[in-house]
């Protein structure tokens, strides 16, 4: 009964970074989608302040320099978290496989549904 219980741990565990692995990845869908407008008003904000010494113009440049740096911050956050997910995922996929690789499971072992166990976590 315990090996069945870190079994189902196991399951549950990579379920859970299968889906935080794919809601990163929405929220790259979501970052991508602004990314052309974001372009356009960067552009946009870098000919209006071109050549300008006024300090409103100085004070824009800086305000759109920090935006800039805020974009590059999101980016490598993204990838960050991105890294780390999928590394946590490929880790918990080579406990299962481990795992099921113990002399626990020379024979196959059937849930009380009748599905092989092996079936269920892979």
């Amino acid at each position: 009964m315990l090996l069945w219980q870190i079994l189902c741990e196991h399951f549950n565990i990579i379920l859970s970074s299968v889906m935080h692995v794919h809601v990163n990845s929405c929220c790259q869908d979501e970052i991508d989608a602004y990314a052309p407008e974001y372009a356009k008003m960067k552009d946009f904000g870098d000919h209006v302040t071109e050549g300008q010494s006024d300090p409103q113009y100085m004070f824009l440049a800086q305000r759109l320099s920090a935006l800039d740096d805020g974009w590059k911050e999101l980016l490598q956050m993204w990838d960050s978290r991105q890294q780390g997910l999928s590394q946590d995922l490929n880790l918990q996929v080579l406990e299962k496989n481990t795992l099921l690789k113990s002399p626990h499971f020379e024979s196959p072992h059937l849930t009380k549904s009748g599905i092989f166990v092996s079936q269920i976590i892979q």
